[in-house]
């Protein structure tokens, strides 16, 4: 995992993102950018001195659906698909990643499903 920081998101290159897992706890936002290389970008708004809005430059399909830090349920972007994960936390998925996310998942409880989360889309991707 790569952790995104004020110094060096101007570097970053970004491929396209598949998966965006956003917390949003009010004052501090943070998110996991899982992109189609397999590469995995870790950010944290509070403790790393990034804005939202950077956030959104570099990943536009946050300019979409999110206003302030909350995700606007109904301005999902075509193509994308979200899966709200309970407290604060949201899953945004490609579509075609997000199909083969709901048949690896099968039967398997929602927490299951939260902790090996990680190991599950990478699997798909």
């Amino acid at each position: 995992m790569i952790r995104l920081t004020s110094e060096n998101i101007k570097l970053h290159n970004p491929k396209e993102p598949v998966a965006i897992y956003v917390q949003d706890n009010g004052r501090r936002w943070r998110a996991c950018v899982f992109e189609n290389d397999r590469n995995i970008y870790y950010i944290n708004t509070i403790k790393d001195g990034i804005s939202l809005q950077e956030i959104q430059k570099i990943y536009p399909v946050l300019n979409e659906c999110y206003s302030l830090g909350t995700l606007k349920g109904d301005m999902i972007p075509e193509g994308w698909s979200a899966l709200y994960m309970g407290n604060g936390k949201n899953l945004l998925l490609k579509m075609d990643v997000y199909t083969k996310i709901v048949n690896n998942i099968g039967e398997m409880s929602a927490v299951e499903a939260y902790k090996h989360g990680k190991e599950i889309l990478l699997s798909v991707l």
